[in-house]
């Protein structure tokens, strides 16, 4: 699975670069707007909402609770420590998606005693790091789906992808290639040759 992380950059708006991802074969799409109003979030969705819906795209955006359920999107990725993901989920529903930022497997542990449905591990591990994760994940026999996030150069991927995850949430270095479009169905192609 992909994850685009939409937030700003310097080329394209956050909707050009939805359509883009989507375009390119994205299914999911993660809105990276801290420090953003909720007025300003609401103008953003009133554009992107409807892109993901008519893609059967998932939406989900980060840490903010109300937003998410005030939009009707899919769900949150909680990035913050002061937010519980059982409150996520209680406040949320049963249908909702609740991601975690974290690499410990403690956590994963108890993530998934909360229905919680994946964790993002940081954006600060190299491939190594992230594959140490993984196996500890695994041999602790923690079935919860590991996305690798972060601004990982396009070249990194194919190890990041052999470090077993399950899925890859990428923005700058989607944004940043000559054609995004393009990018995005390659990162695609290289998850899909994964799994065959």
């Amino acid at each position: 699975m992909l994850q685009f992380i939409a937030e700003d950059n310097d080329r394209f708006s956050i909707p050009e670069m939805v359509q883009m991802v989507i375009e390119g074969g994205c299914k999911w799409v993660v809105l990276h707007l801290s420090g953003y109003d909720d007025a300003r979030i609401r103008e953003l969705a009133s554009e992107i909402v409807p892109l993901c819906r008519e893609a059967s795209a998932i939406l989900t955006i980060e840490n903010n609770l109300e937003m998410a359920r005030e939009l009707g999107i899919h769900g949150v990725l909680v990035t913050d420590n002061g937010i519980s993901p059982a409150y996520a989920r209680d406040l949320l529903g049963p249908e909702a998606i609740i991601g975690v930022r974290t690499a410990s497997v403690d956590t994963f542990a108890m993530m998934m005693r909360h229905d919680i449905d994946y964790a993002a591990l940081p954006v600060d591990m190299n491939p190594t790091l992230v594959a140490g994760v993984v196996d500890k994940a695994r041999a602790a026999r923690i079935a919860l789906p590991l996305v690798a996030s972060g601004d990982y150069n396009l070249e990194s991927l194919p190890q990041l992808i052999a470090a077993g995850v399950n899925g890859l949430a990428l923005g700058r270095p989607i944004c940043d290639a000559d054609d995004p479009v393009a990018a995005t169905a390659m990162i695609i192609d290289m998850l899909k040759s994964k799994r065959d």
